[in-house]
């Protein structure tokens, strides 16, 4: 820790939305097989449904970040982020693609060239639909130190203009959903198109900068019926328009949509207004917590090796044991990888020393350091 700097508090809610988000986003990948196998029947239904929540996996991520990194005072030296934060993602996300371009390359029947062909692909992108996220972090960790310096130089009244931006962007993107394609030519706005930067996910992030530090809090009530109404919509509109099309379409659960974005802001929320307190599920998941990285880097190769060996079940139930057993897998794959001294920084983001602080299950853990 750099000196002179004041340790953050704990915010323990983010560990209750860390634990739903890494549900979540095994969920939404193990159910992506069952809803694209054929519309209809309870069990789809069922399914559909909570996928639609599942989406706000990656949303809340990344309002997460956006809050910590944009409320620390570290995030202000340039220096700090390219030595401490940006070594932690970008080599965590290399040793996780060098395991994934194994993976597709045995899967593929492939030799050494195949796994070259996929390890030098990730330079350039993703080779697992679930990577995309660490791209967008890192880029956004990059430019971190700008948003920070301008929103700390900022009056109160450049901050309501700027959260207004961010909501009228969302905003056009929920309208442009909704619109018939024969209109959306013409009524899409282009400087709100413009403003859709890192497609769509900087604004998450600065609105994780603006919940996290509003003040006003919010009826239960309130946010409870906006959740319940928007996960309604998304999921009968998605039902509808996979009817329609004899197919699943999954427009309304895009993840920088403003319909996901809202039930993620609504569920960010709560969670802060209601759960920002130690307890005793918070002691025994937080192994979990400390690991979240390494785990949501894992998961979906572990839902891709599920498929390639046979476990491939459709129903509503057999997706969420699916989710429980990528989960524990993932765990505790990461947690062996993070007591090996070599392994642990390069695949779990964290440090050997630290990691050993970590208890085991239902013990205390150190209190997290939010950097």
């Amino acid at each position: 820790m750099e000196t002179g700097k004041t340790e953050r508090k704990h915010i323990y809610y983010f560990d209750y939305l860390r634990i739903f988000a890494l549900v979540s986003v095994i969920f939404m990948h193990a159910a992506s097989a069952p809803l694209r196998a054929g519309v209809g029947g309870t069990d789809w239904q069922l399914t559909n449904a909570f996928t639609s929540l599942a989406f706000t996996a990656v949303p809340l991520f990344l309002m997460m970040s956006g809050y910590l990194s944009l409320t620390s005072e570290k995030t202000a030296d340039y220096m700090f982020v390219l030595k401490r934060r940006l070594p932690r993602l970008v080599c965590t996300l290399a040793a996780w693609t060098a395991a994934a371009a194994l993976w597709l390359a045995i899967s593929e029947g492939g030799g050494i060239r195949c796994f070259s062909s996929y390890l030098l692909s990730g330079f350039s992108g993703p080779i697992m639909v679930h990577f995309w996220y660490m791209y967008t972090l890192i880029a956004l960790t990059v430019i971190s130190p700008f948003l920070y310096l301008g929103l700390a130089n900022m009056g109160e009244t450049g901050k309501k203009v700027t959260a207004a931006l961010v909501v009228l962007v969302l905003l056009q993107t929920t309208v442009t959903i909704l619109l018939p394609d024969k209109l959306k030519a013409y009524l899409v706005i282009d400087l709100f198109d413009a403003l859709k930067l890192f497609g769509g996910s900087l604004s998450a992030y600065l609105l994780g900068y603006f919940l996290g530090t509003m003040k006003k809090r919010i009826p239960n009530w309130a946010l409870i019926l906006t959740a319940a109404a928007d996960l309604c919509l998304i999921a009968a509109a998605t039902a509808a328009k996979s009817a329609a099309k004899g197919k699943y379409d999954a427009a309304l659960q895009a993840q920088n949509g403003g319909f996901v974005i809202l039930l993620a802001a609504c569920i960010f929320i709560l969670f802060r207004q209601n759960w920002d307190a130690d307890c005793a599920f918070r002691r025994t998941a937080s192994p979990l917590v400390e690991l979240s990285l390494g785990v949501y880097l894992i998961h979906n190769i572990l839902v891709s090796m599920a498929g390639e060996f046979g476990f491939s079940g459709m129903s509503f139930g057999y997706t969420c044991a699916k989710t429980a057993a990528v989960l524990a897998l993932s765990y505790l794959t990461v947690k062996t990888l993070s007591s090996v001294k070599p392994l642990c920084w390069v695949f779990t983001g964290i440090k050997y020393a630290d990691a050993k602080k970590s208890c085991a299950w239902g013990h205390a853990v150190r209190a997290r350091r939010t950097e």
